[in-house]
């Protein structure tokens, strides 16, 4: 018989005491949720109008995400003390293996964060979510600073909104910046940062503001170092302009990662005027808690472009970013697809776009990752009875990677042997695609 591997034998007691907390707290919440569910089942009031009746249905199946939140937490919990019980053995092989790998993961973690498709990383919104509209939970950007870089390299991203990529690069032990064209969503980025309520780790830290941006850097006074033993005096910055001058900002190939989600082109406006004119009193308008809205007026603003000229306008500081990224470094790019009613052709392939930009700037479509919201968004009845549209309740990662100094010389080789670029292969469809969309003007 083999021999079973030896477990490091732990006091299993205050995990279990963290348990217990995380049920009780479950627990309480639960009872409040379950009081209000008996509520709503015994005052259902039949004789009101529809849209509330299925609001008050709607309401009442909101205990399933408490349900699902205790279930993270748990599995949380059950990784601690799969850590917590790791023979000094195992501990050694997976240093080895984090001093091998880009990101500093170990080969069981590289594996666990390969899921294509997430549904795990969605959040409630705070009252200051509701002043932007369209902001990604810190976790998304925490799950990909993990992914695709390591403690102290550079997290850049271009359309900052409230700060939450620079935000969790900070408390990552990353350096961060950000550019943010709107004024008030940056001074709603500093209040954010600076409220020790939002941002714990700021009470370690030295804040400095001139001209246009302003500094966050951890204090190193004590000398604390961070696990890779880089020094934890990581920084980020943010700077109130437009990201049509981020070279101004960062030295060619210093950045790790960008990630960043850009304005939709015009489809916010046309969203907002679709939901008063068609959804007024639909759920679309009602129960999906929808609070966005135009970024601002600005004619520097990407958001109130049409679509053809918001494309046309991004491929310059697509270009500008990849002169920034390192060789092997990587750009994500968080969107969701459109429907546009006006044109023949109703679905609007962003993700795509977004895609084909990056390679013709010069980097390679790399990954593509779902992020499902089934979960936070309600399903409403779209097309019916004469068209059948299914529902947007999910965005797209569109991950990019600058080719690193070694793939760019194959690539150059295989250019002077005529062998078709990687990029150029879907680059043929591009003008049929346009046309379809009808974006492209007549000469």
């Amino acid at each position: 018989m083999e021999a079973k591997s030896k477990v490091k034998e732990i006091n299993l007691f205050p995990y279990v005491e963290k348990i217990g907390r995380e049920f009780d707290a479950y627990k309480n919440s639960l009872e409040k949720e379950l009081k209000k569910l008996e509520q709503l089942i015994h005052k259902f009031n039949p004789s009101l109008e529809y849209k509330e009746q299925r609001k008050s249905v709607e309401n009442m199946f909101k205990i399933q995400g408490k349900i699902n939140n205790l279930k993270l937490r748990l599995e949380e919990i059950k990784q601690e003390i799969q850590m917590a019980e790791k023979t000094e053995e195992e501990i050694e092989k997976e240093n080895q293996q984090r001093q091998n790998t880009f990101n500093g993961m170990t080969a069981r973690e590289w594996t666990l964060h390969s899921r294509n498709v997430w549904n795990d990383v969605s959040s409630p919104r705070k009252d200051y979510h509701k002043e932007h509209g369209a902001v990604f939970p810190l976790k998304l950007a925490e799950r990909l600073i993990k992914m695709y870089s390591r403690e102290g390299d550079l997290i850049f991203d271009p359309f900052s909104g409230i700060g939450t990529t620079i935000k969790a690069a900070l408390e990552m032990n990353r350096n961060g910046v950000g550019i943010e064209l709107n004024p008030s969503f940056y001074e709603l980025t500093k209040r954010i940062l600076l409220d020790p309520k939002e941002t714990p780790i700021i009470d370690s830290c030295i804040f400095s503001e001139e001209n246009n941006g302003f500094t966050i850097q951890k204090n190193n006074a004590n000398d604390l170092f961070s696990l890779d033993g880089i020094p934890s005096n990581n920084y980020i910055k943010l700077f109130n302009d437009d990201c049509r001058n981020l070279t101004n900002y960062l030295e060619a190939d210093s950045v790790q990662v960008l990630i960043t989600s850009p304005p939709y082109a015009d489809f916010i406006r046309k969203s907002i005027e679709d939901r008063e004119k068609v959804h007024k009193t639909s759920l679309i308008k009602l129960n999906n808690n929808s609070t966005v809205k135009p970024y601002s007026d600005s004619h520097l603003d990407l958001g109130n472009l049409p679509y053809d000229e918001f494309l046309e306008a991004l491929l310059p500081i697509m270009e500008d970013t990849y002169k920034v990224i390192k060789p092997g470094g990587y750009a994500i790019w968080v969107v969701k697809d459109y429907k546009d009613k006006e044109n023949f052709t109703s679905y609007l392939d962003f993700h795509t776009d977004i895609a084909n930009l990056g390679k013709k700037a010069g980097f390679l479509y790399h990954d593509l990752i779902i992020w499902d919201q089934n979960e936070q968004r309600s399903l409403v009845l779209l097309g019916y009875p004469s068209k059948f549209h299914t529902n947007q309740n999910c965005s797209f990662l569109v991950v990019l990677r600058k080719p690193t100094t070694d793939e760019m010389k194959q690539i150059r080789k295989k250019e002077k042997r005529g062998i078709e670029h990687p990029n150029d292969r879907h680059q043929s469809n591009t003008k049929s695609q346009n046309i379809r969309r009808g974006i492209l003007k007549h000469n």
